[in-house]
């Protein structure tokens, strides 16, 4: 909604709107969304979804500040001498780069490291082989993972090892592109993960996200 409505113009330097760059869509959508969106399904007693085109039928326009957003409302058409109606929003932008930690072990003793660089671009790259041999799999019904151990020139252990890589959790496989997994963490304790990703994150000893 906000990449639609937004208007950025003017010089970055001195402009009073668009002098924000990079706009974070989903934090203005949210703030739009709680301060006018909301309050007004509910005084309107509407019935539909809170979607764009609902906000078309009452946000003309929405500009962003260096410390605030601008929402102008579409005139009342039963009321064409009604004066312009702005809603002011507080909102600064917030970081573009914020801090990621490292995965926080269960265990007290266990040093609290980011993972080398060179065993995450391993890591990294296991993970995408894996997902791309299970793509073929998925989508092509002629392979199997003796063919593709043959076509490697690995063995058969391997490809299958490799595969379970594709089964890890979304936060897992997230905090390991980042370097956030812990030292010690590596390609062969996520190969023999089970399935469930809230067990994974039990079986590496680290606190779930």
């Amino acid at each position: 909604m906000a990449r639609r409505f937004t208007l950025l113009f003017g010089n970055a330097a001195t402009a009073t709107v668009g002098s924000v760059s990079r706009v974070p869509a989903p934090d203005i959508d949210d703030q739009v969304r709680k301060v006018i969106l909301e309050p007004k399904h509910r005084q309107l007693k509407a019935t539909g979804l809170i979607d764009n085109a609902f906000a078309r039928t009452l946000i003309e326009r929405i500009e962003v500040r260096q410390n605030r957003l601008v929402v102008q409302l579409k005139q009342n058409p039963d009321n064409p001498a009604e004066e312009d109606h702005s809603i002011v929003i507080p909102w600064i932008k917030p970081p573009s780069k914020r801090a990621r930690s490292i995965l926080r072990p269960t265990s007290a003793k266990v040093p609290l490291r980011p993972i080398k660089l060179e065993r995450r671009a391993t890591l990294v790259a296991a993970i995408a082989r894996g997902r791309r041999w299970l793509d073929e799999l998925i989508t092509d019904s002629a392979t199997n993972a003796r063919a593709i151990a043959t076509r490697e020139r690995c063995s058969l252990r391997h490809v299958n090892m490799t595969l379970s890589l594709a089964f890890l959790s979304p936060a897992l496989t997230k905090a390991a592109v980042e370097g956030r997994l812990p030292r010690g963490v590596g390609l062969e304790q996520l190969r023999e993960l089970p399935l469930e990703w809230d067990r994974q994150f039990e079986t590496l000893g680290l606190d779930p996200i």
